[in-house]
């Protein structure tokens, strides 16, 4: 092993680790001793962690946040499959560790390539709540009942294509014809 002190110029890249050997890397900061680790071992990467748990695993005593900042184009964070399972967002409580089993899941989002279906879930049947700046716009419960606040806006329809229809009978339902003025059709009639 070489130890160097002092600050270093590289010109051109730079391998480590280029035999593929069991040869962990490990980044200091000032307040930490693996601010950046590269198990070698089990082909993950710790960021604050020397024991990283999934192949990228970020751990802080204190609040943990990614930034992405463009100064010109678009920030992106694309999750993809190759094989069409799902790419699932969770949230959780407690310990990683404790969480793996599943049992701390608290929410998730969940793109399901096979049905090509996105899915917003919460566990022990807590709502889903949709607002802005603070203020409910919609709450789904765990009974499938869906609460809006304020206004709820519905195209007018027509008489083959209400504006509220059913969705195994898309031609009966309520529309507005006119100005202060619903009607109501059944196949799509009168």
């Amino acid at each position: 092993a070489s130890t160097f002190s002092g600050n270093a110029t590289v010109s051109g890249g730079v391998i480590i680790n280029e035999d593929g050997g069991d040869n962990d890397f490990r980044v200091e900061s000032e307040n930490k001793t693996h601010m950046l680790f590269v198990n070698a071992g089990s082909d993950k990467i710790g960021i604050g962690t020397d024991d990283p748990l999934e192949f990228m695993h970020s751990k802080n005593s204190g609040s943990n946040y990614f930034v992405l900042e463009s100064t010109g184009g678009s920030s992106i964070i694309t999750m993809n499959s190759d094989t069409g399972d799902d790419c699932k967002l969770i949230f959780t409580e407690g310990d990683y560790d404790e969480m793996r089993g599943g049992s701390l899941e608290k929410a998730e989002i969940v793109y399901q390539g096979w049905s090509n279906q996105l899915e917003i879930e919460t566990k022990e049947e807590e709502p889903i709540v949709f607002g802005t700046d603070g203020e409910t716009a919609l709450t789904l419960d765990s009974s499938q009942n869906a609460t809006f606040e304020g206004l709820t806006f519905i195209q007018d329809g027509a008489v083959g294509a209400p504006g509220i229809a059913f969705e195994n009978d898309t031609n009966t339902g309520m529309y507005r014809i006119q100005a202060d003025n619903l009607a109501l059709s059944t196949a799509g009639t009168i």
